[in-house]
């Protein structure tokens, strides 16, 4: 699936027996933790122009206490959102061309800003993309690896799908390295069945990202989480549950809720889950998100 014309989406297949909607006991507030990435859709960039409240909501993200970073799946950094930015070579093409000069020279004006250890991430959902683990070793081992040394970039491991699939892949993707070439963070995506009690899928949620952290022992950047059920409230319950979890877990860097855009995307994604509103305005699982709540 296609984030527009430039993002594949994850979807999870993890199943879960559907059980009817529960009430939220209670709201989980935000902590501080300031380990949420803002999934910034490519569009808003161009779309600044012509909506206004793009422009304020990216300018207030610069305030917020609880997010670190922004992210577009690109290389090229959407300036508008004044906080750090986290590059990605989101396909094997991005490792040529206009797409591997954009990623480079955004590394470089970090380090010459003195941005510490800038995390850039490495492909997302290959395993859907028609990749094998053996290339995606190689491009990690002869392009990806380097950019450690060259730019003092902490590196985020591919990004597969949360189904036995992407799983399997992951494992012989790691096989394939060495003991000083294993990323220095995790990456891992979660998207919930549409059906399914947002308890039920919390649960299955802190499963799958602790197996995930325990098969490995490599500290875990989730870029991609979401519910994706119709209801608000089990999306709202769902969301709040998992980042209060994901904040108080020492072995989870950063993690990113899916996603910061002005249309749902397709049909996979839940309108109940956007963060943004048309005009470019945070809504209000949005405003918790950004710590604004």
């Amino acid at each position: 699936m296609k984030f527009f014309q430039s993002v594949c989406l994850a979807t999870s297949l993890l199943l879960a027996s559907p059980t009817n909607a529960a009430p939220i006991a209670h709201k989980r507030q935000n902590t501080g933790a300031k380990k949420r990435i803002a999934l910034w859709e490519w569009t808003l960039t161009r779309d600044v122009p012509s909506y206004p409240a793009i422009q304020s909501t990216a300018t207030s993200l610069g305030t917020s206490t609880e997010i670190a970073a922004v992210m577009n799946w690109e290389g090229w950094q959407p300036t508008e959102v004044p906080v750090a930015f986290e590059p990605m070579a989101r396909v094997l093409d991005s490792f040529g061309g206009d797409a591997w000069t954009q990623l480079t020279g955004s590394l470089a004006t970090q380090q010459q800003a003195g941005v510490a250890s800038p995390p850039v991430h490495f492909l997302n959902e290959p395993e859907r993309q028609g990749v094998s683990a053996a290339d995606a070793a190689n491009t990690w081992r002869g392009s990806f690896a380097p950019l450690r040394a060259q730019y003092g970039a902490k590196l985020v491991g591919p990004a597969p799908a949360s189904d036995p699939a992407g799983s399997a892949w992951l494992q012989e993707f790691m096989s394939y390295l060495g003991a000083d070439e294993k990323p220095d963070y995790l990456g891992v995506h979660f998207y919930t069945a549409q059906s399914t009690a947002s308890s039920d899928e919390v649960a299955a949620a802190q499963a799958y990202i602790r197996g995930q952290y325990d098969a490995y022992g490599i500290p875990v950047v989730v870029s991609e989480i979401a519910s994706t059920n119709r209801d608000a409230g089990e999306v709202d319950s769902f969301t709040r549950q998992m980042a209060q979890w994901l904040d108080a877990q020492d072995w989870v860097f950063q993690y990113g809720f899916f996603g910061m855009s002005r249309e749902v995307t397709n049909d996979f994604v839940s309108p109940a889950a956007q963060l943004l509103d048309f005009n470019g305005n945070l809504t209000p699982l949005g405003l918790f998100y950004a710590g604004f709540e």
